[in-house]
């Protein structure tokens, strides 16, 4: 297909596939589902950057462990990605040649109540947060983390793995319930989103419309489950037909 930059699309040339075309902005006509209102305050513990953070704990190695990841930062588009990964899982631009960095634990800053990061806030209790992903892969990707235990990847859940599962089911749960209440009773995004008779479609039918798993090694080093409704974006899909054995590193 051929377009025209009137028709605000791109034809994915940074990928060099001519069937792949992505929305390049956004446009008034897409369709989106607001956070519940409820969790539009939030308090902050700290008044202040995730370095200035570290710093006020110098003394304590534990705090300054949590808050790094160890990456590959994309020098083309700037996303933090795995530091196994050759590809950047954002862009496709290639990374192999990066140098290895370290960069803040967004995650982990949000369970500190560090002020400079913002989230948009899906569900939040005592343990979990469910949250929209900045860098979304579907028009609904949500992750989850939990807020009560510091686990930096999904390895340290089989040193106790009756304890790691409840964890999964529970991260797993939490979003579904979050797609199921905020987005699928929204019938602007669900019957934009979703082909046929969506609004009769069982949780089973549901869950099989869903790509859910954990990152390893992660961006970011507080366990998270990536929660994507199917489909892929344009542009997301279209780097997964020419990168399918790097595009999802679960």
């Amino acid at each position: 297909m051929s377009l025209s930059s009137s028709d605000n699309l791109y034809a994915g040339a940074s990928l060099k596939n001519e069937q792949c075309t992505y929305l390049a902005q956004a446009n008034s006509h897409s369709n989106h589902v607001d956070c519940p209102s409820e969790y539009g305050n939030v308090n902050h513990t700290f008044d202040g950057n995730c370095d200035e953070y570290v710093t006020s704990f110098q003394n304590n190695p534990n705090i300054i462990r949590q808050l790094k990841n160890k990456v590959r930062k994309c020098l083309e588009c700037g996303k933090p990605c795995a530091f196994t990964l050759t590809v950047c899982n954002a862009c496709g631009n290639d990374i192999s040649e990066t140098e290895v960095t370290y960069t803040n634990n967004i995650f982990m800053s949000f369970v500190f109540g560090i002020k400079t990061f913002k989230i948009a806030m899906r569900y939040q209790d005592e343990n979990y947060m469910v949250f929209d992903d900045l860098l979304c892969l579907t028009n609904c990707h949500l992750n989850t983390i939990p807020t009560s235990v510091y686990i930096p990847d999904w390895r340290y859940l089989l040193t106790r793995p009756q304890e790691g599962l409840t964890i999964i089911n529970t991260m797993y749960n939490n979003c579904f319930q979050v797609v199921k209440n905020q987005f699928w009773q929204n019938e602007n995004w669900r019957t934009h989103t979703i082909r046929g008779e969506s609004k009769t479609m069982s949780d089973d039918e549901i869950k099989s419309l869903i790509a859910a798993g954990f990152n390893y090694p992660p961006s970011q080093y507080q366990l998270h489950l990536q929660f994507m409704v199917l489909p892929l974006t344009p542009f997301h899909y279209g780097t997964y037909q020419l990168l399918p054995s790097s595009f999802f590193v679960f």
